[in-house]
């Protein structure tokens, strides 16, 4: 019986004897999302006609979401998404609401999009900015109006991110009656304002004020010019996509000398291009890995002892190791692998991945660690707690 099979037999066994692990505990997924992928597109195809008339004839917004939803949950099991028509072509934005691991399987689902929804879709991740023309955006919610261009902000720039002082005295009223609407009214603007993917990953704080502050403020329109001052990078970089896929984030621990088990609390250092997976597992929580195991992907990693390697050199070997074992791993699996980042440990070395198929992963990587004589290999689910599985 293979790794996987006992994944599945261990999750019927949780589910049948409330005593034993949950099923989150175990990363078995009864249908991956790239299978989940590869039907939704199928479907979509067949169906995406009636979508477009919706938007064409300017249906009632409830009846464009329950037809966009009804195309999307055979890959997603919550729908963040938009759809309208630019006079060219029609969009469909899938929205992150605030969770990176929505940007990987978003830029998944759009690279595996079929010729012929290409032909009339443009398949967005992240709202996109609408530059200065957001100086025209109202939003109406309850009795309360806002327009863009009523808002004043003041940016606070540390370590590469900005706090956000706002004012704005239409909002008052929302701000003192539903501090929370008033919040999610504010992010929508902010997206319009620089794109869903700058807003999530360069403001930090957001505070209203009552009063405007005695020097220059900026507005909305203003505020991509500088998050592209402050990060010395062009408005193309900060609008594209993969950049933000490719962005990694170093990290470095008091590592536990003593960790035999391959927990993670021997890394002396590491890095990351999906920080919420770090975050979430020594904060003890598992929003991220949860969020994604919904829609059949999980966030796992590999972990193999480092004491074979005895040299000078060691440093390089280590690094050298985990880039020829990811390298083999995304080159043979490109439908089911990602590797997310990576991490070495007194005593184990750590390839961090998400798996679009976790089967398609388990049954390829003990033929890669043979390949360079590992001893023995490790899978674990990102999460703490979580059972480790002997892979070789």
């Amino acid at each position: 019986m293979g790794l996987f099979d006992k994944l599945k037999n261990n999750k019927k066994n949780s589910l049948a004897d409330p005593s034993t692990k949950s099923f989150r505990d175990y990363p078995f997924c009864d249908s991956s999302f790239r299978q989940r992928v590869e039907i939704c597109w199928n479907e979509f195809v067949k169906e995406e006609a009636v979508l477009r008339q919706l938007i064409d004839t300017k249906a009632e917004p409830d009846r464009v979401s329950a037809e966009l939803h009804k195309l999307l949950s055979p890959a997603f099991k919550d729908t963040y998404a938009e759809v309208g028509y630019n006079g060219e072509k029609y969009d469909l934005i899938l929205n992150l609401e605030g969770d990176w691991s929505r940007l990987f399987s978003g830029v998944y689902f759009r690279n595996k999009a079929p010729r012929e929804v290409l032909e009339y879709w443009n398949i967005i991740v992240g709202r996109r900015s609408n530059g200065q023309a957001i100086d025209k955006f109202q939003i109406v919610m309850g009795e309360n109006s806002v327009c863009a261009s009523d808002i004043c902000l003041w940016t606070e720039w540390e370590n590469g991110h900005a706090d956000l002082l706002v004012y704005c005295e239409n909002m008052l009223p929302l701000i003192k009656g539903n501090i929370n609407a008033a919040y999610n009214l504010l992010y929508i603007l902010l997206d319009q304002a620089v794109g869903e993917l700058a807003e999530m990953k360069f403001i930090a704080n957001i505070k209203f004020i009552d009063e405007p502050l005695d020097r220059p403020s900026i507005s909305l329109h203003e505020l991509m010019d500088d998050v592209v001052s402050n990060q010395q990078m062009t408005k193309e970089q900060l609008l594209d996509t993969n950049s933000y896929i490719d962005l990694y984030s170093a990290y470095h621990m008091n590592p536990d000398g003593a960790s035999k088990d391959g927990t993670r609390f021997d890394i002396i250092s590491g890095s990351t291009r999906l920080l919420s997976l770090v975050n979430d597992y020594y904060g003890e929580r598992s929003y991220a890995v949860d969020s994604l195991l919904d829609d059949g992907i999980v966030a796992g990693y590999l972990f193999y002892p480092l004491d074979a390697i005895e040299s000078d050199s060691k440093g390089t070997q280590i690094l050298d190791l985990r880039d020829a074992i990811t390298e083999e791993l995304e080159q043979s699996l490109p439908d089911s692998f990602m590797f997310v980042g990576g991490a070495t440990g007194v005593n184990f070395g750590y390839i961090d991945f998400v798996a679009w198929d976790l089967r398609d992963v388990l049954e390829q990587v003990p033929k890669v660690a043979e390949k360079h004589g590992l001893r023995w290999l490790s899978f674990r689910s990102y999460k703490r707690g979580a059972e480790s599985y002997t892979v070789i």
